[in-house]
């Protein structure tokens, strides 16, 4: 199981796409590299914090629904 916790926090932190994981309320938990770099903030700055405040308003509520 930690070689597998292993990969898969390497390849959330190495890939070029953004991985957001929040909890059931919209709580962020993890954000990786990607994120950060996209959108300005530290990983400290959005952990936990509502993942709906760092969204444009126009975000499409269905969307939202499925976070």
């Amino acid at each position: 199981m930690d070689d597998e916790l292993s990969r898969l926090a390497y390849v959330t932190h190495s890939i070029g796409e953004f991985v957001v994981i929040a909890d059931t309320r919209g709580y962020v938990t993890y954000v990786n590299k990607a994120f950060a770099d996209r959108f300005g903030y530290t990983a400290g700055e959005v952990t936990g914090h509502r993942l709906d405040g760092f969204l444009a308003p126009a975000t499409d509520p269905l969307l939202m629904r499925g976070i």
